[in-house]
C-alpha cells in the first residue's frame, strides 16, 4: 500500500517533470528563463510541503501526515484541472501543480518511511524495491505522455490528476488495513 500510495503519487510528478517545459514554452508562450523561474516555483511548493510534514509527523504520525499530504496531492490536481479548463495563463497552472508538489512533500517522506517500517533487517533490499517500482512506473508515464505532448496541456494535466485523486482514493481506501499493520 504505501509504495502504491508513493508510485501513484511520483508518477504525477514525474508527468510535470516530463512535459512542464513543452506546456508552458509551447503552448503557453514562456520564454525559457521565464520557464526556469516558474518552474522552481513548483520546486518550492515540495519543499514547502517537506518542511511541514518535518513539523507535523512528529505530532500526528505517519499516517495522519501522509493523509493530509494525499488531500493536498488531490486538490493541487483537480486545481491544475481548473486551471487548464478555464484557459487561465501559465503561471496559474505552475501555482496549482506547487499544490500537488507540496501535498507530494507531505506524503511521500511518510510513505517511504511506512513501506521501509516493516523490513528493518532488509532495509536496502526494501528501498531497492521501492525506487524499482516507483523510477518503472514513473518512466512508462513519462513515455506514454511525450506521444501526446505538443498544443495542450491536458494530457500532462490529466495524468496528475489521476495520480492525485488515485493516491487519495488508495489511502482512503487501505485506512483501516494500515492501522490494522500498526
Amino acid at each position: 500500500v504505501y509504495i502504491g500510495i508513493l508510485t501513484l503519487s511520483y508518477a504525477g510528478l514525474f508527468a510535470w517533470v516530463s512535459g512542464a517545459s513543452v506546456i508552458l514554452q509551447r503552448v503557453y508562450g514562456l520564454s525559457s528563463v521565464t520557464f526556469g523561474f516558474t518552474f522552481a516555483l513548483g520546486a518550492a511548493g515540495y519543499m514547502l510541503g517537506a518542511t511541514i510534514a518535518a513539523r507535523l509527523v512528529v505530532r500526528l504520525g505517519l499516517d495522519r501526515t501522509m493523509g493530509m499530504g494525499v488531500m493536498v496531492l488531490a486538490a493541487g490536481g483537480l486545481a491544475l484541472a481548473a486551471v487548464v479548463a478555464a484557459g487561465i495563463p501559465g503561471v496559474w497552472l505552475v501555482a496549482a501543480m506547487a499544490l500537488y508538489l507540496a501535498g507530494l512533500g507531505l506524503a511521500m517522506p511518510q510513505a517511504m518511511a511506512g513501506a521501509l517500517t516493516p523490513f528493518p533487517d532488509r532495509a536496502g533490499t526494501a528501498a531497492s524495491l521501492m525506487g524499482l517500482v516507483q523510477q518503472t512506473v514513473a518512466a512508462i508515464v513519462a513515455a506514454v505522455i511525450g506521444g501526446y505532448l505538443g498544443h495542450s496541456a491536458w494530457p500532462v494535466t490529466g495524468v496528475v490528476v489521476a495520480m492525485g485523486c488515485f493516491t487519495l482514493l488508495l489511502w482512503a481506501l487501505t485506512r483501516r488495513l494500515r492501522a490494522h499493520e500498526r
